[in-house]
């Protein structure tokens, strides 16, 4: 699906943690460039459970990104 990426149009939030071992950073890069209108949200203290290991600075990501504004560790 990687390479289908480009063709959705809506606006997306990439939230990934600096330490997530299961989906690491790396390939959340590669979405967040790939996405045609994309934030990417690095959480630098969490691992894959940003929600739970970090959710003010998650729940302001989400927020900000719904209301259009940037929070977090933008790429």
């Amino acid at each position: 699906m990687r390479g289908r990426l480009r063709e959705i149009r809506s606006p997306t939030l990439v939230i990934v943690g600096t330490h997530d071992f299961i989906c690491p950073p790396k390939w959340a890069r590669q979405m967040h460039d790939a996405l045609p209108d994309a934030r990417l949200c690095e959480l630098t203290g969490s691992g894959h459970f940003g929600h739970i290991e970090e959710p003010d600075r998650f729940t302001a990501a989400v927020l900000a990104f719904v209301h259009g504004r940037t929070a977090g560790r933008q790429a």
